[in-house]
């Protein structure tokens, strides 16, 4: 296990965060052959400048190991920073694996040790014991050389108790003259069959002397009584293998070190870094953290490892990661339909380790093209999500591509709208409530959600509200709006006898230098009726109690018809699945159901000979309500056929087919192109800010589910449980309530990962 941590460590720098590096390659459509060829004022409704964190960050990593023995604590002293020519690197994170070691002596006492006949080769029998892994085999070695040897082997054999087969083979390398110490074998072998008795075969080897140097420099235990004796122990005469003198109060010194499983019920192990505790993860037979440090630290950090029991022989070895971060600048453009962001990036040829030098953006961004200094788009890239301090981004890098020259990078991506709700609000005494029209001379209030599927809600950054009138003339802009808990509401907004009638425009503006909301709503400012015609609508409504009954009746059931909705599927004509949204209820197979819809409705066309589509598919409790577009079929599942809902999924199916009418035409069978549709479903079908982070939610824990099912690294799996338990304490209530079977999932999948490795 000790070789196999190291060559983890020697590794170690590919993970990057408490998540592991997951690097995937991206393949881009090219948007243009140089990036200045852009229109980047095309349909631009609002713009501005970035003034987040992102950067462009350059790796470096060392390594530190240390070993303690009979002891309860151990102490390591990492610096918190490293120079390089011109550039100083901070630590940013550290990943610790600590081991404990036992000891199995055969023979241990070195003050009684004895020199044996010299020899080419000595033997000592031992019984494999009750013991979880075998680590390395330990060889108390004493003396000095004087001829003139530069260098020399010492070749250790296992061998089955008859000395008929060889079970291992493994050496050491030494260039030393003089040694007085116990020396470490690792065998290639870890396993042996408990209570068998085996034997250990050690020789001198040098190329020019081969096995024929005698010597005796393995010490021997000689003991005071008989029954401490081991085994055989016996040495080559020259002509044949025979015990030593007094071998049954003689044993070669050596002892048998190991692991064994650790278990947080029989020993309690914490890392205390710079005096903050922390509980390490139990694996196997070592116990593993990956620790991020909140902010850049100053100071240089104070590693100890400490347990409630004396640990026999504790190896800590930890990996430091170190960054140098060049700071990014870039512009947004906030369309009518997507919201980008431009970033440059200033690469310079300095120092740095493994991996190369990493783009970083946002984590809720989506990355659209990447250009090199040149204007180039460089199409075959890998991508990463990194944790910077505490700070989760995502990261982007040319591992294999071009190498990276001097000067700026431009990176495009777009980000998901922050706001999908406006809410005009009538003021009703000190109140405001939800209204769907209002008259003049009325007050109002106008609210927008802002919040983040990562973060939930917002209470940063600035915003502004507009209201235009039926004319499109600005009759309200407020700025400066700061919201709360995710709330960005206007002042009071009187509505005068003076205002015309018809429908009004609230436009909402939001960003904190990194994420930007943008939103439009309408709603309907009517005059109030007067004396006379209320008297008519009394009278009317005595005669036409009948119908207002029914349209009561139909109000009471479209009420509340969004949590109806179930799944929604855009098809193209041929029955190709180009886009799926699921309102809260996750279908497993989603290309089932598709293609079952691309047949029904053909079917039915042939069926009865109507050139007319099919509209509504009806089964008791679950409808299935079609669109039929000039390109696509949109198919909505849903609990309720209402008039609403036809209406909304009309105008849903119209915007996605001028949004997308290209894409379609020349669809390849990439449905990633279709992703940013989520925006138009919500302005269509729209859910309350507590369902979006429920969903919100979902959505993370089967992406972590995906991510689970194709690691098979130890490393990687407790890196992801590391990042999945960070997400899990800041929504645990709605884990708990709502998705508990996804998480066990989860965690039982990881379990029989490890226990399978």
């Amino acid at each position: 296990m000790q070789r196999k941590l190291k060559h983890y460590l020697l590794f170690g720098v590919l993970i990057l965060s408490i998540s592991p590096f997951m690097y995937q390659m991206l393949s881009y459509r090219s948007l243009s052959s140089n990036y200045s060829h852009f229109d980047f004022k095309k349909s631009q409704i609002y713009s501005g400048n970035y003034t987040g964190d992102i950067a462009l960050v350059y790796f470096d990593q060392d390594s530190k190991t240390s070993s303690g023995f009979a002891t309860k604590s151990l102490t390591q002293m990492i610096p918190h920073n490293i120079s390089r020519p011109g550039v100083e690197y901070e630590a940013n994170s550290l990943d610790i694996y600590a081991e404990l070691s036992y000891g199995y002596r055969i023979a241990g006492n070195i003050s009684e040790q004895i020199s044996l006949t010299p020899s080419l080769l000595f033997i000592q029998e031992f019984i494999f014991p009750d013991i979880e892994k075998l680590q390395a085999i330990m060889i108390y070695l004493n003396y000095t050389i004087k001829e003139p040897i530069d260098y020399y082997y010492w070749d250790m054999s296992i061998f089955n108790e008859n000395l008929t087969e060889q079970i291992d083979f493994f050496w050491n390398y030494e260039e030393r003259m003089i040694v007085d110490e116990w020396m470490p074998f690792y065998p290639n072998v870890y396993h042996y069959e408990l209570g068998k008795k085996y034997n250990i075969v050690l020789q001198f080897y040098h190329p020019d002397l081969v096995y024929s140097y005698p010597f005796d420099f393995w010490k021997a235990e000689n003991y005071t009584n008989t029954i401490y004796d081991k085994g055989l122990t016996r040495y080559y005469n020259g002509t044949a293998i025979v015990p030593v003198e007094n071998d049954n109060k003689t044993d070669m010194l050596c002892y048998l070190l190991y692991t064994q499983e650790l278990d947080p019920a029989t020993i309690d192990i914490d890392f205390v870094i710079n005096n903050e505790y922390l509980e390490p993860i139990y694996s196997g037979t070592y116990v593993f953290l990956s620790h991020s440090f909140n902010t850049p630290i100053t100071q240089d950090i104070n590693l100890t490892i400490i347990s409630d029991k004396v640990m026999p022989i504790i190896n800590v070895y930890t990996n430091i990661y170190y960054v140098y971060l060049s700071d990014a600048s870039g512009i947004y453009n906030v369309h009518d339909n997507y919201i980008e962001w431009i970033v440059n990036y200033t690469f310079e040829d300095i120092h740095f380790g493994w991996p190369p030098p990493m783009f970083l953006f946002e984590r809720d961004w989506d990355l659209i093209s990447f250009y090199d200094p040149y204007g180039r788009e460089l199409t075959n890239i890998y991508f990463g999500p990194l944790v910077l301090n505490n700070v989760s981004y995502y990261g982007i890098t040319t591992i294999f591509g071009i190498p990276l020259e001097k000067g700026t990078y431009i990176g495009i991506f777009q980000s998901p709208n922050y706001c999908n709700t406006i809410n005009p609000k009538l003021k009703s005494g000190s109140n405001f409530i939800t209204q769907g029209s209002f008259e003049l001379g009325q007050t109002i209030r106008i609210e927008a959600d802002i919040v983040s599927s990562i973060s939930g809600a917002i209470s940063d950054g600035l915003g502004n509200i507009v209201l235009r009138n039926p004319s499109g003339q600005v009759i309200y802009n407020e700025t400066g709006l700061i919201p709360v808990n995710g709330l960005l509401a206007s002042s009071e907004i009187p509505l005068s006898d003076e205002m015309a009638e018809g429908l009004y425009e609230a436009e909402i503006f939001w960003t904190n230098g990194k994420e930007v909301a943008y939103y439009t709503a309408q709603f309907e400012v009517r005059k109030p009726l007067n004396l006379i015609l209320i008297v008519g609508a009394s009278i009317a409504g005595a005669l036409a109690a009948v119908s207002i009954t029914l349209v009561l009746r139909r109000q009471i059931r479209m009420r509340n018809w969004e949590k109806s909705l179930r799944n929604l599927f855009v098809l193209t004509k041929d029955g190709l699945s180009l886009y799926e949204y699921s309102f809260g209820i996750e279908i497993q197979d989603p290309a089932l159901i598709s293609g079952m819809i691309a047949a029904l409705t053909q079917f039915v066309r042939e069926a009865t000979g109507s050139k007319k589509a099919l509209r509504t598919v009806d089964q008791e409790d679950k409808k299935v309500i079609l669109q039929h577009g000039e390109y696509t079929t949109t198919a909505l599942l849903t609990g309720k056929d209402l008039p609403i809902i036809h209406k909304r999924i009309r105008k849903f199916s119209g915007e996605f087919e001028t949004e997308y009418h290209k894409k379609i035409k020349s669809f390849d069978g990439e449905i990633s192109a279709f992703k940013n549709a989520d925006i138009i479903v919500n302005k269509y079908f729209p859910i309350d800010v507590e369902e979006q982070i429920i969903r919100g939610v979902r959505e993370k824990l089967i992406e972590f589910r995906e991510r689970m099912e194709v690691l098979t690294d130890p490393r990687h799996i407790i890196s992801l449980m590391r990042e999945i338990t960070e997400f899990i304490s800041r929504y645990r209530a709605i884990v708990n309530e709502n998705y508990l079977d996804y998480y066990n999932e989860i965690i039982i999948g990881a379990e029989q990962k490890i226990s399978n490795a």
